[in-house]
């Protein structure tokens, strides 16, 4: 996950060298597994995103073969991804605008 523009691995290695707990790390949300799934998901899918210009969106045959392969019920999952890609895509244009 990234927390501000570090990553969750960052932050952790940071505590480690200097001795001081992230106010990130502590206050970061405790997912359920199922959140923590969907979020395994969606980063596995982030390595296959096409660029050119920018990132482009995921692609949709990624996301079912991927949800055929996790879980039982993989429309649930695609419904979920795509709209966690729309929320990054735009967290990601207002964070490299201007």
């Amino acid at each position: 996950m990234e927390f501000g523009g570090d990553t969750e691995e960052a932050l952790i290695s940071r505590q480690e060298k200097t001795g001081k707990i992230s106010e990130i790390l502590l206050n970061k949300p405790q997912l359920t597994f199922g959140e923590m799934l969907i979020w395994e998901v969606f980063s596995i899918l982030q390595n296959s995103r096409d660029s050119g210009m920018g990132p482009g969106p995921l692609n949709v045959q990624d996301i079912l073969s991927l949800a055929f392969a996790t879980i039982e019920e993989p429309f649930d999952l695609v419904k979920i991804i795509k709209s966690l890609d729309i929320t990054w895509m735009k967290w990601y244009s207002e964070k490299h605008s201007g």
